[in-house]
């Protein structure tokens, strides 16, 4: 599933459940208003890797300045 990478607005909605809609998440992602272990991210249709999990497990999603989510990869 993440070995070729994950579309940044699919893995908010349908894996991380951090959005209830890709409307959503596209708005919050172009007002940069989202970031991935502390990284803001700008682009819709960024592609997120395997790589980018912490210690290959573990991937830090803030909303806003306030809600943050820590998603662990099963």
């Amino acid at each position: 599933m993440f070995q070729s990478g994950i579309n940044v607005v699919d893995l908010l909605v349908d894996k991380a459940t951090v959005f209830p809609s890709k409307t959503e998440a596209r708005k919050m992602v172009s007002g940069n208003a989202v970031s991935i272990n502390k990284t803001k991210i700008a682009d819709v249709n960024a592609i997120i890797n395997l790589d980018a999990f912490i210690g290959g497990n573990y991937l830090l999603i803030s909303k806003g300045k306030k809600e943050n989510y820590l998603i662990k990869l099963i």
